[in-house]
């Protein structure tokens, strides 16, 4: 245990005052400027500010009651189909992972990262939700693999710079609200060449239109500012189905890795795997084809590098 906790003061930088001198004290980790102690409990480290904004909390209880239930279950199912096309667009971009330090930010209960550990990576599970983390941590213990596993709100990573080789976010960046801050962040764990690929959703007639069932905030300042008071302020997140959430254009995409010094972006559109499962049969090959009319696609791949 002590030589695991050693090797991540070593990566970790503090949330709060931005100081890199953290300790390992009495089997404690502890910040040297501010004195603070980080919890390491159970294999799961909590690297949260002390202060969390109500779209965090909201996120933190909205996904504690899913993986609440994950965690019930005797076997976790990983390998299904949303996982594997997740890792087969990584392979896309990276096809040798040995000893490469791999970072899933929003790792849910780990079914990419754990897929990733088995061909031999150094995997870090970051995630707001602890109920996630043990959900991973059961998850990489069922399958024999070895993970880091640290609660951490990812518009303020705790580790230090030049880090990490790869870095993914399946489907968690728009639960972000200063996706710029956020992102700058993650320019400064990622390592000189290391590669960045994130699946958000993209604005279009499908997202427009579910936004208003379910919440998720055009990324534009007029728009997004009414989806937000509609559902933030008035109804207070009672309707938003995954907590606070983002939908984005191509060109606010282009712009927030642009503007955080990231280069080689590429933007294409990922092809979301849809059950319709309450739809009939004989109906479902034309919503399917409507859905992937560029008007209506629900979501693009990010890949950019530093």
């Amino acid at each position: 245990m002590i030589n695991k906790m050693n090797k991540i003061v070593s990566l970790l930088r503090r949330v709060d005052c931005g100081n890199n001198k953290i300790y390992l004290k009495n089997k404690k980790i502890v910040c040297d400027a501010c004195t603070r102690e980080y919890i390491y409990q159970n294999g799961i480290l909590n690297c949260l500010p002390k202060k969390l904004s109500s779209t965090q909390l909201i996120a933190i209880k909205t996904w504690g009651k899913d993986y609440s239930h994950i965690l019930k279950e005797k076997y976790i199912i990983f390998n299904d189909v949303y996982g594997l096309k997740d890792v087969e667009l990584i392979q896309k971009y990276s096809s040798n992972f040995n000893s490469k330090k791999f970072l899933e930010l929003g790792c849910g209960k780990g079914r990419v990262s754990v897929m990733i550990a088995k061909k031999n990576a150094d995997v870090y599970c970051v995630d707001i939700c602890i109920e996630a983390l043990k959900a991973s941590q059961k998850l990489f213990k069922q399958e024999h693999q070895r993970g880091v596993f640290i609660c951490a709100d990812l518009e303020n990573l705790p580790f230090k710079e030049n880090i990490f080789d790869i870095i993914f976010g399946g489907g968690s960046i728009e639960h972000i609200k200063d996706t710029h801050k956020a992102v700058s962040g993650f320019y400064r764990v990622t390592k000189p060449k290391g590669i960045n690929i994130f699946t958000v959703p993209f604005t279009s007639l499908s997202t427009l239109s579910q936004g208003i069932i379910t919440g998720s905030i055009p990324d534009s300042k007029i728009l997004g500012s009414f989806y937000y008071f509609i559902h933030f302020v008035l109804l207070r997140g009672k309707f938003a189905l995954y907590g606070y959430e983002k939908n984005f254009s191509q060109v606010s995409l282009n712009n927030l890795f642009k503007n955080n010094k990231f280069k080689k972006i590429t933007i294409s559109l990922y092809d979301v795997t849809y059950t319709l499962k309450f739809i009939p049969s004989y109906f479902k090959k034309y919503i399917l084809k409507l859905i992937k009319n560029k008007f209506f696609w629900p979501m693009v791949c990010v890949k950019v590098e530093k």
